[in-house]
């Protein structure tokens, strides 16, 4: 997905902007510059927001070093002074390997919190989704279009190269594809994938067509398609859980598959509630150009 800094500053921003709710902001890597418009530092994550008749703006600094061991002393220093300089409401430190005695003992005595990220050690027993399956549904052209040109110079089946396609005068111009991809509504879900449905896009709205350098005003168009929808699975790979102390904050595993439009990862979260039940969140990091239609988590 990103380094191992942006992917734990990515899980903390993520999660923190859900439980803080409506109205709050979660801004990362936010930079900083003095009074002379000179960079002077980076946050990790802010997140800023309304509370009652004030506004709060927390810090949560990130690190992610296995090779240096427990977060030491002298980065909580850097943490407390900074705090006071930016004037935050509440600073965190949020570690991959944890806290060493004396950074432990002078968080708690200047009110730094501390929260830790921690990988799962059995995927299976530990992340309670054992796997997710996810529908992709991709359209192609199955024959020749059919229109009818405003002029009526034009009418019947043509065999039209690459044509592209848009509203009267409206938006930019676009493939037959991309437009079909867009009004295909979902195939109901099958026991047994791939399947296939043939169908034929037809309106009667003014469309555009532009072919060889021609743009055409069309009162009629009609395109045959066909629809197939894949199923892949995965199961978690590997997952992490955001804690403070023994409480647990939220917990994500993170699911790959691999289909013929690109490489597409979901984030699955589990995010405990006050009530003792718990609030999956699903966050599609699709390539560009592919497109999520439905899941369906296994074991949940």
């Amino acid at each position: 997905m990103r380094n191992t800094g942006e992917s734990l500053e990515a899980l903390v921003a993520s999660i923190e902007g859900y439980l803080a709710g409506e109205g709050f902001k979660v801004e990362t890597r936010l930079r900083l510059f003095d009074e002379e418009g000179l960079e002077a530092g980076e946050l990790d994550v802010q997140v800023t927001g309304p509370v009652g008749s004030s506004n709060i703006r927390w810090v949560l600094e990130c690190r992610d070093r296995p090779s240096q061991g427990a977060a030491d002393l002298a980065w909580i220093e850097q943490l407390v002074a900074r705090r006071e300089r930016l004037n935050v409401d509440k600073m965190f430190a949020v570690s991959t390997t944890g806290f060493s005695p004396a950074a432990r003992k002078l968080a708690e005595e200047t009110g730094i919190v501390l929260r830790t990220v921690n990988g799962i050690e059995d995927i299976r027993e530990e992340f309670l989704v054992r796997g997710a399956a996810l529908i992709h549904q991709h359209v192609s052209q199955i024959g020749l279009i059919d229109i009818r040109s405003a002029d009526g110079t034009r009418k019947g089946t043509q065999n039209i190269q690459d044509p592209k396609l848009r509203p009267q005068g409206q938006g930019p111009w676009r493939t037959i594809t991309e437009i079909l991809d867009e009004v295909t509504p979902d195939l109901p879900a099958s026991g047994s994938y791939p399947i296939t449905s043939s169908r034929v896009f037809a309106t009667e709205a003014p469309y555009e067509l532009q072919a060889g350098g021609e743009i055409i005003s069309l009162t009629r168009l009609r395109v045959p398609y066909e629809i197939t929808a894949i199923q892949y699975v995965s199961r978690a790979l590997t997952g992490r859980i955001y804690a403070e102390g023994d409480r647990e904050v939220g917990r994500e595993g993170v699911f790959d598959f691999e289909t013929p439009s690109g490489k597409t990862s979901l984030r699955v979260q589990l995010l405990p509630q006050a009530d003792g039940g718990l609030t999956l969140r699903v966050l599609d990091e699709s390539d560009e150009g592919m497109r999520l239609r439905r899941m369906t988590v296994l074991g949940w």
